[in-house]
């Protein structure tokens, strides 16, 4: 019978493993979300999807803040890539309000 470490609750699942498997969920949520929302309309899906990109802009300047100098560049470029995505997806937004 396998031993479940100390800092496992009764199922054998530890604080690690629910975190990792929250942030996945997180993900596919963020994923998925302007997918169903443009099945609802166009413009919510432009801004769920922006508000998604802006969000996982903010993740990744704060675990870049964190994370060692090599990981560190490639999470910043990241941020600057989806900050950039997000902003242009709010810029087809306006447009297609205004228009």
């Amino acid at each position: 019978m396998r031993r479940r470490p100390e800092h496992a609750d009764r199922r054998g699942v530890t604080n690690e493993e629910r975190e990792r498997l929250a942030g996945c969920l997180l993900a596919g949520a963020i994923l998925v979300a302007p997918f169903l929302a443009l099945l609802y309309d166009l413009a919510v899906g432009l801004a769920v999807m922006a508000l998604a990109l802006g969000a996982t802009a903010a993740v990744a300047v704060q675990a870049g803040r964190l994370a060692e100098p090599p990981l560190r560049r490639r999470l910043l470029a990241a941020a600057t890539i989806n900050g950039a995505l997000a902003l242009l997806v709010a810029v087809v937004l306006v447009a297609r309000l205004t228009s």
